[in-house]
Parts: structure tokens; sequence; C-alpha cells
């Protein structure tokens, strides 16, 4: 009973450790959302990537491989886009980005 006890109290003070959140990053250029991207998200949280068609000449190649550099492929990756925007949702793999081998 004391094991039962113990453990339920762990898992009470560490419900942290199993909640995500949610960064929301915007900006004009792949370095905007690379540099947002290390300075408010943490690895684990749920990326939320809005691009603005008409304040950037980013296309959807490049929000494309906003994914190959920040998004956990062991998880669901969506992109998708309406008149304006470019959307892209995904688990953030780590808040630094991956590099392309040589």
């Amino acid at each position: 009973m004391k094991k039962l006890l113990t453990l339920s109290l762990l898992l009470l003070f560490s419900v942290d450790a199993f909640a995500d959140e949610i960064c929301f990053v915007t900006g004009k250029s792949s370095s905007d959302f690379g540099y947002n991207i290390g300075e408010r998200c943490d690895a684990g949280d749920v990326l939320r990537i809005t691009v603005d068609r008409d304040i950037t000449e980013m296309e959807l190649a490049s929000v494309n491989n906003l994914g190959a550099m920040f998004c956990d492929f062991d998880s669901e990756i969506v992109i998708n886009s309406d008149k304006y925007y470019y959307f892209l949702t995904c688990i953030l793999e780590d808040n630094k980005k991956r590099k392309y081998k040589d």
C-alpha cells in the first residue's frame, strides 16, 4: 500500500512531464522561423508554424524544409494551406535545426 501511495504521489508531482505545449511561430523567412523556434520552443512541444503568403516570399517547398529541419518523423506532420496562409503542425524534435549532409 505504501508503494502504491508513493507511486501516486510521484505521478501527481510529475504530471508536467506528460503535458505538451503548443509553440506558435510566425516569421518572414526560414531564418526568422529558425531563430524564433530556437528562442521560444522546447523539444516535445507541438510546433505550429503559420506563414502569411502576403508578407513573405516563402513557397510551400520552404515550409516542407522547415518540417525536415525541426519535426519528429515518428509523429504525424501536417502541412496544409488556404488562400492566405501555409500551415505546418508537428511535434518538435529539437529547437536546434538539423543540418544537411554534404
